[in-house]
């Protein structure tokens, strides 16, 4: 059966999710030196951050799984973050200690990182050209991404604003089933909003773990997005095929062997 599907992730393959966290952190490195002296290393608050953002935090266990747990949105926890990560690391001799409110320095925070962050959520000008090559072609596309259902919509916006009106066929965050990658129930669920046949659908990934194991449990073609061209050591997470750029799909998507 040919290809008539092509299901992208987001974070690291449509987008650089990981180019925008750094220029993030490095603004929010900026600010600390420059109006904040008495962090003697103002880089250490953004460690601390990031390990309350990758540990077993509230944000990962009430917002990642789909469930209304918490009213909060991902946007006020991790302001809870930056303040907590402020509050660890202003010295405790300083004598300006007493009259600095963290929770204003978090809120400088968490707001240059997200504004910073979702400034880099866009699809560059190639894989936009890309995408509409595929769409003239018509091949259904989809986007499926693991994370927060409100985090990930936001991102989605974003690449959404460079490309024209309803040009994804179905959009599905993990967030919003409670399910994620590799499950093959949450591919299982693309195929039925595409209508489209497993045999008959790609997922288009730079996670082995993730995209390109959960699309061969899944029954899918997969293609692994490696920029860095990494060793495949794993049968299981083989992929159909592999590129360095997603400006090579076009040329590969017909050559995905057939199941």
């Amino acid at each position: 059966m040919d290809v008539s599907a092509i299901v992208f992730d987001l974070d690291n393959t449509l987008i650089d999710t990981m180019g925008a966290d750094k220029c993030a952190f490095d603004k929010v490195h900026q600010m600390l030196h420059s109006s904040y002296p008495i962090f003697d290393n103002p880089r250490q608050v953004i460690d601390t951050f990031k390990v309350l953002l990758s540990s077993g935090t509230e944000l990962t266990s009430t917002l990642d799984n789909g469930e209304d747990i918490s009213t909060k949105s991902s946007h006020e926890l991790r302001f809870e973050m930056w303040c907590e990560a402020v509050e660890r690391n202003i010295p405790v001799d300083s004598k300006a200690r007493g009259s600095m409110d963290p929770s204003k320095i978090a809120a400088q925070c968490n707001s240059l990182w997200a504004n910073t962050r979702r400034a880099g959520f866009h699809v560059t000008p190639p894989v936009a050209i890309l995408l509409e090559k595929l769409k003239l072609a018509n091949f259904k596309l989809a986007i499926l991404t693991n994370g927060p259902k409100d985090v990930q919509a936001m991102k989605v916006l974003s690449v959404l604003e460079s490309l024209p009106k309803n040009f994804f066929d179905a959009v599905v965050i993990s967030g919003e089933y409670g399910i994620h990658k590799p499950d093959p129930r949450i591919f299982e669920v693309v195929c039925q909003q595409l209508q489209s046949h497993p045999s008959a659908t790609v997922m288009v990934g730079d996670s082995l773990d993730t995209d390109i194991l959960g699309g061969n449990f899944a029954g899918w073609k997969t293609v692994w997005y490696n920029p860095e061209g990494k060793k495949c050591e794993s049968l299981s997470r083989k992929p159909s095929c592999e590129v360095q750029s997603l400006g090579d799909l076009a040329l590969v998507i017909n050559m995905v062997p057939k199941q």
